[in-house]
């Protein structure tokens, strides 16, 4: 009960849940692993703790930003708000490497809302991700290995959704009807 559940993945024989904990004077996000059958749950990592005082958590409902596990990494995103007005806030994604606990980041820690990272899919050494912004949308990829960010030229009215075929090809929607690839 002390939770609240933002989202619930199966990965490698657990499950996976990002969550927020309030506690008297912060909001900690979470990243915990419950096993199969319900009888363990435990605090994998907090990967980000801010003050409670005039900011709450903000979800989004107008973009998929669901949490990601690929090559023992999870791409935890984040949202956060200001209690007198929803326009005013930040984002952003946390990366959580399993193997080393570090905690870093794609991109800002604290990108304002102009840029929404969403739709995430890891495929080979890469996980792929949309960065919608207000009249544009971005498909981008980063680079486990080196941590780098490459975006793709893709063709005037890309919608968002896409499919990651290889490493090098990719099928997208363009405008209402049109299926493109890169």
């Amino acid at each position: 009960d002390k939770y609240q559940v933002l989202e619930t993945i199966l990965y490698s024989g657990n499950l996976y849940i990002n969550a927020i904990e309030k506690t008297e004077t912060q909001y900690e996000y979470k990243l915990l692993k419950a096993s199969l059958d319900g009888s363990a749950l435990s605090e994998v990592v907090t990967y980000l703790a801010v003050d409670n005082i005039g900011v709450m958590p903000f979800i989004y409902n107008e973009y998929p930003r669901c949490m990601v596990m690929h090559r023992n990494k999870a791409f935890l995103p984040y949202s956060l708000c200001n209690t007198n007005n929803e326009e005013i806030g930040y984002m952003g994604t946390a990366i959580y490497d399993m193997e080393s606990g570090e905690v870093t980041f794609l991109g800002d820690k604290e990108q304002g809302f102009e840029v929404k990272n969403c739709c995430f899919t890891g495929y080979g050494e890469y996980l792929y991700y949309v960065a919608v912004q207000k009249y544009k949308n971005e498909l981008c990829r980063y680079n486990f290995i080196d941590g780098s960010v490459e975006k793709f030229e893709l063709e005037k009215g890309f919608r968002g959704v896409y499919t990651v075929v290889d490493d090098n090809t990719i099928f997208y929607k363009r405008a209402q009807t049109d299926l493109c690839g890169y």
